[in-house]
């Protein structure tokens, strides 16, 4: 289960916005579910050790990833074994997933009470009064402003709004089902 939740496009979105690279690196992870080592992740991914340590940290940062630290008697290095907290991320993701939601829903109800305008180059959406303060053009492109296609943008909204509520279904399903455990 917890490599099913890997594979939704609101947990590769969040993953993405820690680092660009960590979505690929948590892929890995659901691969090889095992505590695993910095080193472990330099043979999978074409990185430096330096860079997968800095993606560790900022997952670390955000408490997705916790570590041993394990000293070599020998050497008196230090190895750190990194483990997911699979439960962690679905929470975070959805509390993100939440937020979008409000946003969506005020967004699709902006859609049904205004005319809304917009350039060729869908710079952004204005309602039928800011559109004519700028004179039906837009003031960050300058291009006309047109009549938006109000019922395709709010099928759009509600398709994503949708589907959030479908993968946030999955994520409470496996928060549930870990804390049984």
């Amino acid at each position: 289960m917890a490599a099913k939740i890997l594979n939704l496009g609101s947990v590769q979105n969040y993953l993405k916005n820690v680092d660009t690279a960590a979505s690929q690196l948590i892929n890995i992870w659901g691969k090889y579910p095992d505590t695993t080592s910095d080193d472990f992740f330099t043979q999978h991914l074409d990185c430096k050790i330096t860079v997968i340590r800095s993606i560790l940290n900022k997952l670390h940062f955000y408490g997705i990833v916790n570590y041993d630290k394990i000293k070599n008697e020998n050497s008196g290095w230090f190895t750190f074994k990194w483990h997911m907290d699979y439960e962690k991320l679905a929470k975070l993701v959805l509390i993100n997933n939440l937020d979008k939601l409000d946003s969506l829903k005020i967004s699709c109800k902006k859609y049904e009470e205004y005319q809304m305008f917009t350039c060729t180059n869908k710079c952004k959406d204005f309602e039928f009064e800011v559109a004519a303060h700028y004179n039906f053009y837009c003031p960050m492109c300058n291009e006309n402003l047109n009549v938006l296609d109000q019922a395709k943008k709010q099928s759009e909204i509600k398709e994503l709004i949708a589907n959030i509520e479908n993968e946030n279904a999955i994520l409470s399903s496996f928060i549930r089902e870990r804390n049984k455990k």
